[in-house]
């Protein structure tokens, strides 16, 4: 294989890896394609592009797409977080939601254990 044609497969590769990172990315925050695209001012077509790995998204337009979906540009270039990234608000939510049940199932459990009433507010 010539040189060339390695670098333009790696290119494809980057293209796709990164394609199906912003979908993961759009899908976690609960985002139709549609949804994304307008915040994103572009069609939702051409963000069908990037999503699919057809084409990367412009220079010009990554940073806009890292700060829409709440990441940085080596995260979504690369899928790696920078160390000491702040999490996003709905990062945030999900987090306290899930130690919310955990803490939920843990306190039905010791009163389930005890025998006893649960603490006054303790689940909803």
């Amino acid at each position: 294989m010539f040189e060339s044609e390695d670098i333009l497969e790696r290119r494809e590769d980057f293209v796709r890896e990164m394609g199906a990172r912003i979908t993961l990315l759009r899908q976690g925050k609960g985002w139709t394609r549609g949804e994304l695209a307008q915040r994103l001012e572009v069609t939702r077509e051409r963000l069908g592009t990037w999503e699919r790995g057809d084409n990367a998204p412009p220079p010009e337009g990554m940073a806009d797409l890292a700060r829409v979906l709440g990441v940085s540009l080596d995260e979504l270039m690369t899928g790696h977080a920078p160390e000491g990234r702040l999490l996003t608000p709905e990062e945030c939510q999900r987090i306290m939601k899930h130690l919310n049940n955990e803490l939920f199932r843990v306190l039905r459990l010791l009163t389930d254990l005890e025998g006893g009433d649960a603490p006054q507010g303790a689940w909803r």
